[in-house]
């Protein structure tokens, strides 16, 4: 009866009123489908399709198909983010997503290969470049965890991504660093510094520096005065460390 109702329209109850019948219009399409077939034909109709039996355009698309899904399979994506980024960014945690660069290369390409393709995307010289990796913390931020140096150029990227539990996309910073300078991994670290200005009520990015691991947050305060032009003798920053996209820790 459900199928009767669903399918041909009005209930067959007497007592129901007109107002309900009409809701109950027919479908436009549905999953049954009666054929009625001679019997003499049924050998033929119903033997199994041959190559000859399907229209060459179809298994043109077929084919066409299942090589784009098997593409597909070997390609994976990748998140960049470029300086001119973060320079608009006015949002907690280091970028938006939504506004970085979207890629999608195949696994077995190497670190080189990203880089001609970064090369193709923004004009940074590959020798200029300095990639960073991020890493997603378990209180669901993102900071920089390492630099992709020359060991691993000829990594295929699927290798660099590791296992990650939920697959998701390679998500890589470039940096400029056409001015040369090696970045110790060892004793150094990178620090990006938002400033809350409390006139325009917005978060804004000044850049980033990179510090040795065993610098004072004076240090790092000094700097962000002098960015900012502030009067060192009336003028003082408070200093906070972005933990999550809703606590700060207080530097003192």
């Amino acid at each position: 009866k459900e199928a009767i109702n669903s399918n041909y329209g009005c209930s067959d109850e007497p007592n129901e009123p007109r107002r309900m019948q009409v809701q109950k219009a027919a479908r436009f399409s549905n999953a049954y489908m009666l054929v009625y077939v001679l019997e003499k034909e049924a050998e033929a109709l119903l033997a199994p399709l041959g190559d000859d039996d399907i229209p060459q355009y179809l298994q043109e698309r077929f084919r066409r198909e299942e090589r784009m899904e098997g593409e597909k399979q070997s390609l994976m994506g990748v998140k960049l983010v470029f300086e001119s980024t973060l320079d608009g960014h006015r949002d907690v945690d280091f970028v938006r997503w939504d506004r970085c660069t979207k890629i999608e290369m195949k696994k077995t390409d190497t670190v080189t290969d990203l880089k001609r393709v970064i090369f193709e995307l923004s004009g940074l010289p590959a020798d200029a470049q300095r990639l960073w990796q991020f890493a997603k913390r378990r209180n669901g931020t993102n900071r920089l965890d390492r630099v992709l140096d020359q060991s691993v150029d000829n990594e295929p990227l699927e290798k660099v991504n590791g296992e990650p539990t939920i697959p998701e996309a390679l998500k890589v910073f470039v940096q400029d660093n056409s001015r040369g300078g090696y970045f110790d991994t060892e004793n150094e670290c990178y620090v990006s510094i938002k400033y809350m200005d409390d006139e325009a009520k917005e978060l804004r990015y000044l850049g980033a520096t990179v510090f040795p691991k065993d610098a004072l947050i004076g240090d790092i305060v000094e700097t962000m005065e002098k960015r900012l032009g502030l009067d060192e003798e009336t003028e003082r920053l408070e200093v906070y460390e972005e933990l999550t996209h809703v606590t700060v820790k207080s530097l003192d």
